[in-house]
């Protein structure tokens, strides 16, 4: 779907979505759950006030009426993503930061440790390398159960 270029067309969309969660907002559906309801209008593309079409999935349908549930109409119209124009590449140092890690601790991943060490840098942009782990002379301590402890992760910079 397009961005819309007026309030109006923005209006459209959200009476679009009012209209397929109406149904569940009533409580009027004809299946035996939402779920079910949910999975059943998503089965075929939905043509849109513009006169194109989309294909929603149900995680989707649902999201909607979250959003109405909380805000109303007002939070079904569309809106811009709030990291538009902002890269998703990760700077040079945070990729020179997971290697030092990856080396450091060539065992450890995600799984192992319960919470990975780098999970933080996919977020924090350029400032990462403050939030990263200092330098380590030997391997996290195991507190078992497949759990590592990282309290240099814990400390506020």
């Amino acid at each position: 779907m397009k961005k819309p270029a007026t309030l109006a067309e923005a209006a459209a969309i959200a009476q679009f979505r009012l209209a397929i969660i109406a149904p569940v907002i009533h409580g009027l559906y004809p299946d035996p759950s939402r779920a079910a309801y949910y999975e059943r209008v998503t089965e075929k593309p939905f043509t849109l006030p513009d006169g194109s079409t989309a294909r929603y999935s149900p995680n989707t349908i649902s999201g909607w009426v979250s959003k109405y549930q909380r805000g109303g109409i007002e939070a079904l119209m569309p809106t811009e993503r709030a990291d538009k124009g902002a890269t998703r590449a990760l700077p040079d140092t945070a990729i020179e930061e997971i290697h030092r890690l990856k080396q450091a601790f060539p065992r450890l991943n995600a799984t192992s440790s319960g919470q990975s060490p780098l999970s933080s840098v996919s977020a924090c942009g350029e400032n990462c390398v403050r939030s990263l782990a200092p330098p380590l002379q030997t391997e996290p301590a195991s507190l078992g159960f497949g759990l590592v402890f990282l309290p240099h992760i814990l400390e506020d910079k």
